[in-house]
């Protein structure tokens, strides 16, 4: 299988990587280049442009994945995904795509008065994932792109890439004068597990059908982070309470959901990151 990626080290793109890994007996990766460029990771070839690497391909069709963000700022965030969406929506018009991965943002679930209006980069991020979402379903092959809102497990906990993991590293070593903002907010997580068990589950469907919307395990605080009982003689976290009000106006959540199927418990996926 002929995988075109953008986005190789992110904690997304390994749940991606390795959900290909376990799918497909030889998957080929060409993984777009910051600098520019593909690089066929199987050959180690590098092609200079998106032309190039597809003349490689003889005329066969490619799984395309969009695992990669740029956070830098306002603008870095902008051209790269206009350039991701122009490079995979020439891919769709060429006929060249059997199958297309995304990962959507629960933000873009979130009505724009629920952005405070100084969190502009967010404001910017959450217009962006919307974009994605209207080209995605425009795509002419099955997609795939769930509502992500906050991600746990042992990747995002190794790369301290959430204030959960923070949290959760601070009460492992009993950090002092740890300060946590929005202790008490209410947020949506869905475990890195269950992420790729249904990445997987759709790469394996001979006629897939298109797995969009909320992917969603429970509701979790930071509060509950610091404090629930995990056991293995982890202590509670003492921690000061920071401020109230971040990015978001309320709860990163979503009325009139059910969330009686969880896939796992958030306390399982906790001391699962802990052990990883």
């Amino acid at each position: 299988m002929k995988i075109l990626r953008f986005g190789k080290t992110g904690r997304i793109a390994k749940i991606a990587q390795r959900a290909c890994e376990a799918t497909f007996p030889k998957p080929n990766f060409y993984t777009y280049q910051r600098n520019g460029g593909y690089l066929n990771e199987l050959t180690n070839t590098f092609y200079e442009n998106l032309e190039s690497c597809v003349n490689s391909w003889s005329n066969s069709k490619a799984l395309v994945i969009d695992a990669s963000i740029d956070h830098s700022n306002i603008e870095g965030l902008e051209e790269h995904e206009n350039l991701k969406r122009e490079k995979i929506m020439w891919l769709s018009r060429e006929g060249l795509l059997c199958k297309a991965v995304g990962f959507s943002s629960g933000i873009a679930l979130l009505n724009e008065d629920q952005i405070s209006s100084s969190a502009n980069h967010m404001l910017s991020y959450r217009n962006k994932k919307i974009v994605q979402q209207d080209y995605f379903s425009s795509l002419h092959c099955p997609i795939y792109l769930p509502n992500v809102f906050t991600l746990i497990g042992p990747f995002t906990y190794s790369q301290q890439a959430a204030g959960w993991a923070q949290v959760l590293k601070a009460r492992l070593i009993a950090e002092s004068n740890f300060s946590i903002n929005e202790p008490f907010t209410k947020r949506l997580w869905v475990s890195e597990d269950r992420l790729f068990t249904s990445l997987m589950h759709f790469m394996l469907m001979k006629a897939p059908v298109d797995l969009t919307g909320p992917l969603i395990d429970g509701l979790f605080t930071l509060d509950q982070i610091a404090t629930e009982n995990l056991g293995y003689c982890i202590s509670p976290l003492k921690y000061e309470k920071g401020n109230e009000n971040g990015w978001l106006v309320g709860d990163y959540s979503l009325e009139s959901l059910d969330l009686s199927n969880n896939f796992e418990s958030i306390n399982s996926v906790l001391i699962k990151s802990l052990c990883y």
